[in-house]
């Protein structure tokens, strides 16, 4: 059931309409003024607004309703222009009268229906975004401040990045943070591994492909205005990354099997952990394309001062995901940590903790 508000200047019909409203369980107020409406939506707030249009153009007051509920409006006849303008304005919905209850039912459940897959996009991206930031990345060692005052200084580019670094070193976090700090954050982030896959899948994965009846986007065209990640650039082949090299210089690009030219907003993050982008075996003029940014992950053997702010990190994050109480490790663990070799590198140290955490019966952990 909704709050809903109904605003029209003719009585007969705001109270027909709240009559309606009222069987199917709603709360209703009504008021004759779009002016009054503004104010109460401003002080108490409602699911729904229910307003009219009279063919004279979208009052101011009714312009900032628009911006804090589900708005469905009620047009004349001879007003369908303005309901479309009212659309555009950003209204869930219209109605034209005489009003169809029926119909005007219909669209509240659709209207309330919208509001909730919006209130859970919006739940979603938030979540997202506390995960993903700065905050949550551990830099106590001179490599990783170092690295992560880089990436900050890049989320606020649009250039493309590449991020070098050993398996497990958190390459994608990285490039997943650069996203969220930047100001494509509400488009997409659209993840691709190369490491597996041949040649022509790979294509087919960037770049989209036409096949007879069959036409799909590759991940370029999916991160339209948001970013790409591409994991393990240097698995991809000359001809490809001549492609990719053209894609960088124009952003333009074209699916395989078609000669139509597709722009594409697309900002390119990639990553490797091998050493052939530095040896060489990549065109000279992408890997400059690709490095306007530089940023290079250390293995964490290299770094040992985060060994201990991560383990602090891991623990609070698995006790709390676990139900469990348990405030650190104890001097024996912790040594063991500071010694062992880590060639897993930070996802390694991840997973030695979230075990230790899910088998500790114990406030401090003794074993790991």
């Amino acid at each position: 059931m909704a709050n809903v508000l109904v605003v029209d200047n003719d009585e007969a019909i705001r109270d027909i309409v709240a009559s309606v409203l009222k069987r199917g369980g709603h709360e209703v107020v009504k008021t004759a003024s779009h002016n009054h409406a503004a104010k109460l939506v401003e002080k108490s707030g409602y699911d729904i607004v229910i307003a009219e249009l009279n063919g004279m153009g979208i009052p101011k007051a009714t312009r900032n309703i628009l911006s804090d509920a589900a708005v469905i409006m009620m047009a004349d006849y001879n007003a369908a222009g303005v309901a479309l303008e009212a659309m555009e304005l950003g209204a869930w919905g219209y109605v034209m009268k005489p009003v169809s209850l029926q119909q005007l039912s219909l669209t509240i459940d659709r209207a309330l229906e919208k509001k909730r897959l919006a209130a859970s996009v919006r739940n979603l991206r938030r979540q997202v975004m506390d995960k993903y930031t700065f905050r949550n990345v551990v830099a106590d060692s001179e490599e990783m401040r170092q690295a992560v005052k880089l990436a900050k200084e890049a989320s606020a580019t649009h250039d493309p990045i590449l991020i070098t670094g050993e398996s497990g070193t958190g390459k994608q976090l990285f490039a997943n943070i650069i996203h969220t700090a930047s100001a494509r954050r509400r488009e997409s982030f659209i993840p691709v591994n190369l490491s597996c896959m041949d040649q022509e899948t790979m294509e087919r994965a960037l770049f989209g492909f036409v096949s007879g009846q069959r036409s799909a986007k590759g991940a370029i065209e999916r991160a339209d205005r948001g970013t790409l990640f591409l994991n393990e650039i240097t698995n991809i082949s000359l001809e490809t990354q001549e492609r990719l090299s053209e894609f960088l210089e124009y952003n333009i690009t074209s699916r395989i099997g078609s000669e139509e030219m597709i722009y594409a907003d697309t900002r390119l993050i990639a990553a490797s952990s091998a050493d052939a982008v530095r040896c060489g075996e990549f065109r000279t003029g992408l890997l400059r394309q690709l490095t306007p940014v530089l940023i290079h992950l250390s293995p964490l053997r290299e770094r040992k001062d985060d060994i201990l702010p991560l383990v602090d990190h891991f623990v609070r994050v698995y006790s709390e995901r676990f139900g469990k109480q348990i405030y650190g490790i104890s001097p024996e663990s912790l040594s063991f940590f500071m010694a062992y070799d880590w060639g897993g590198n930070v996802r390694e140290l991840k997973n030695a903790v979230e075990r230790a955490v899910a088998l500790a019966n114990e406030e401090i952990i003794s074993q790991t």
